[in-house]
């Protein structure tokens, strides 16, 4: 035995020797800087970012330009056309792809699509330079604990694109319920943990009086029409069944893949939502209103609103409102039986760079996005420029999840203001690779109005709660896609359109059922159940 794994380790080896040995011989060993002895000219595809004042100036490319001896010349796209002009031109005008292409926060690009651009032969595989002559790309795989190449794969075998990686506790479990504590506190009430407590809360907010101004103007729970399917729907709908993805509300269970929509659990959690709007516990405005509207309302001097479902308060509160503090973040709300199961949105890798055919220094490019994934720069890249923007944190430091064990990690100094114009940094443009310890250990500020620490605060209620088994980032092959993107699309908006009407009783549970259940089979349901299990057997 011990002679045949040392055969194989030799012919691993001899594989491996001989895959670098035709590399390209204007780069330095994987991890050595400069990556290339001389200077490689490079067109760079990415969007037009509205927080990067000058790319050309900006310190985050003039540090990639010195260590890694590259000259880039950016091309840039508006962010909002940018991938229907990069197809037209895979479809028609290939020829005048630039080198590589970045994508990003404002512009964003499926799996699907980078495989029907390499089926078309617009961009090369990079599976053997990831194999071969990565080097930062492994290292942060590694200090993340996660295999990202799986989610990588395409369905011929071949990897693309590298990916932009976040893991962050704080987006996986992204449902979060607040409560309005000062009102508990006046009607001597318990936070709720189900749906009967929940109900019981949300009627005594209603008739009580909690913010004790004499006018019944209590609206006990409430949302924006952005969030309330999103955020608000699935919480509550938890508490009967398992939601599954937020985008397509598709579960899983011992291996195959179910719409949670057509479920009995699921038209049980809907009579719960709908009983909630019948009694006015959930305010309709909850559906049309948007953010805008919402925060108003939030921002009176009188406390109108009991409840509310999102990721982060950030958006919600002004950053010196006092309430920030006030609404306590509570946990998951269990089902009949005791169980608690929270929607759960596990990290995926997003592609963000490829590389076109035109390119003439292909393991060059690669290399370049290798640098972008180390952790030096995934952290640039959101944080701006270490000993400027951040700094590591000095003795006393608490990072904001340090009840989980983080260490801190980083000290924002307030030189960097996050989604403001600036020259420091790409703003997570292209790819990058970030564990748990990066976000989770940035140290608190002290403030109890600090949104991320209410956040921290209610975290361990929620995490380890999500299903034991779930989907995400399916890839389909051309064919596939071509089978459900229609219908899945017509699918998303009919099932988020009738969780609205059930809940309002513009349609009815009992009479409409059947009815409801009848039109998503017209739309090709059965398959685009089975091209998703197909897809998904494929990723296990």
């Amino acid at each position: 035995m011990k002679k045949v794994l040392s055969l194989l380790l030799c012919l691993c080896l001899l594989g491996m020797s001989a895959a670098l040995a035709e590399s390209d011989p204007n780069l330095n060993e994987p991890g050595v800087l400069p990556i290339c002895k001389e200077t490689v000219h490079l067109t760079v595809g990415i969007c037009n970012n509205p927080n990067i004042i000058d790319l050309d100036t900006n310190t985050q490319t003039l540090m990639l330009e010195e260590e890694g001896n590259y000259e880039l010349e950016f091309i840039t796209f508006p962010a909002n056309e940018m991938l229907q002009k990069l197809n037209v031109m895979v479809q028609t005008d290939a020829e005048s792809l630039p080198d590589i292409i970045f994508f990003g926060r404002y512009s964003t690009i499926q799996n699907t699509a980078i495989y029907n651009w390499a089926v078309n032969g617009a961009i090369v595989p990079i599976t053997d330079y990831v194999k071969n002559s990565s080097y930062y790309f492994k290292q942060s795989m590694e200090d993340a604990g996660v295999d990202l190449l799986p989610l990588l794969t395409m369905p011929d075998g071949e990897i693309y694109a590298l990916p932009y990686y976040n893991r962050s506790l704080g987006n996986e479990y992204d449902v979060k319920n607040w409560v309005y504590q000062p009102w508990l506190d006046a009607l001597g009430l318990d936070a709720p943990t189900d749906a009967e407590s929940l109900y019981q809360v949300l009627k005594a907010f209603k008739e009580q009086d909690p913010n004790g101004n004499g006018i019944a103007d209590e609206i006990p729970m409430m949302s924006y029409n952005a969030q309330a399917i999103k955020h608000l729907f699935r919480s509550l709908l938890s508490m009967y069944c398992d939601v599954g993805n937020w985008y397509d509300y598709v579960a899983v269970k011992d291996g195959k893949i179910y719409p949670a929509y057509t479920t009995e659990e699921w038209r049980e959690g809907l009579r719960y939502i709908r009983r909630l709007f019948d009694e006015g516990l959930i305010s309709p405005l909850s559906l049309t209103q948007d953010l805008a509207q919402f925060k108003a309302l939030l921002a009176q001097d009188t406390t109108v609103v009991g409840m509310n479902v999102s990721n982060s308060l950030t958006a919600l509160l002004p950053a010196g409102d006092a309430r920030r503090a006030e609404y306590a973040g509570i946990g998951p709300f269990a089902m009949a039986d005791g169980t608690v199961l929270t929607p759960y949105n596990p990290t995926t890798a997003i592609p963000r760079f490829v590389i076109s055919k035109n390119c003439k220094n292909p393991e060059a490019a690669f290399r370049l996005a290798d640098l972008l994934c180390s952790e030096k720069y995934t952290v640039m890249s959101r944080w701006g420029e270490y000993g400027v923007d951040w700094v590591t944190p000095g003795e006393g430091a608490v990072a904001l999840y340090s009840f989980l064990g983080y260490e801190p990690y980083l000290q924002e100094t307030g030189a960097l203001t996050w989604d403001s114009p600036q020259n420091k940094c790409w703003v997570l443009e292209g790819p990058g690779v970030r564990g748990y310890k990066i976000a989770a250990g940035m140290v608190w500020d002290g403030s109890e109005l600090n949104s991320e620490y209410q956040i921290a605060k209610v975290m361990p209620e929620y995490i380890g709660k999500g299903p034991d088994e779930y989907c995400v980032g399916l890839i389909y092959t051309e064919e596939e896609n071509e089978l459900i993107a229609e219908p899945l699309t017509t699918i998303d908006s009919y099932v988020a359109e009738c969780m609205a009407l059930f809940a309002t009783g513009e349609m009815d549970l009992d009479a409409d059922w059947d009815t409801y259940l009848g039109e998503l089979q017209n739309n090709d349901l059965d398959t685009v159940i089975a091209v998703m299990q197909a897809a998904y057997d494929r990723s296990r």
